[in-house]
């Protein structure tokens, strides 16, 4: 005996979703740009950017890591939404490719000096440390914003939270 399938309507090969590269946009302070913010779900993440390259858990955080995009997503303890925003320059902790984003002229590679002038005097200020073999400073606003700065001070990376979840962490 011999069996058929129906094949009526089902295509020779499968059919994967694509999405396409994240395109950047304009940062909002405490909020991150218009399609890619703070209080997502994890599935809003995955309909802009696609699944990421790495999930990675650290200590009580929970983080999406898109190499190739320039952005790590960290869920934080929750695992269900959006606390942080870390947009990479290319090159850095080994993401390949700068994401196009940029607050009031800031982006990526602008001096230290220049984001001061722009944004004002920053609420918290750290470093020198070494992160690997580079030395790196940062600044923080109240806005929820955050910069971090190589050797040269320039920006490197820029990080977006809603400052509501950092103020008891800052006030201790």
């Amino acid at each position: 005996m011999h069996s058929r399938f129906a094949t009526n309507g089902l295509s020779s090969y499968a059919t994967a979703r694509t999405i396409k590269p994240w395109q950047g946009g304009r940062i909002i302070p405490g909020r991150g740009t218009s399609d890619l913010h703070v209080g997502q779900s994890v599935n809003d993440i995955e309909s802009v950017l696609g699944g990421p390259d790495e999930k990675r858990p650290l200590a009580d955080q929970f983080f999406y890591v898109y190499r190739k995009q320039g952005i790590d997503v960290d869920f934080g303890a929750s695992r269900q939404r959006v606390e942080r925003l870390f947009f990479y320059d290319e090159n850095v902790e080994g993401h390949s490719r700068r994401p196009t984003i940029s607050i009031d002229g800031i982006g990526f590679r602008t001096p230290k000096t220049k984001v001061i002038n722009v944004l004002g005097k920053p609420q918290c200020e750290g470093g020198p440390v070494r992160v690997a073999n580079r030395k790196k400073t940062w600044i923080y606003y109240d806005s929820g914003l955050q910069f971090d700065f190589d050797s040269q001070d320039r920006v490197i990376i820029i990080s977006v939270c809603d400052p509501k979840l950092n103020r008891s962490a800052n006030e201790s």
